[in-house]
């Protein structure tokens, strides 16, 4: 038997080793959980961040692209004019030749 001192209230008092191994078994298990609930709040957030990371990611590429179309529309858009007042000027000119 071993006498082990409570550290809160100062009492003494006396254990068999079976005892003092499930002591030791309930500080280790409270420890492992502490420490396991630890690491799974450091994963979540870390999941969180990768997450909202890639979501800022797609959103940039989306962006990109978008932007990237609306030129090309811009683009087309300009040629189309243009070969439209092409197609008038010509056909503006047909009309004066014919009068």
């Amino acid at each position: 038997m071993s006498e082990i001192k409570c550290p809160k209230c100062g009492t003494a008092f006396k254990i068999d080793e079976s005892s003092y191994a499930d002591i030791q078994k309930q500080i280790r298990d409270q420890e492992f959980k502490s420490e396991l609930e630890d690491r799974i709040r450091m994963y979540e957030k870390e999941k969180e961040d990768a997450v909202k990371l890639a979501e800022v990611n797609t959103k940039n590429s989306f962006q990109q692209d978008i932007a990237e179309k609306e030129a090309k529309i811009q683009k087309l858009q300009a040629e189309k004019d243009n070969a439209l007042s092409e197609l008038n000027a010509k056909k503006d000119a047909e009309i004066a030749e014919l009068i």
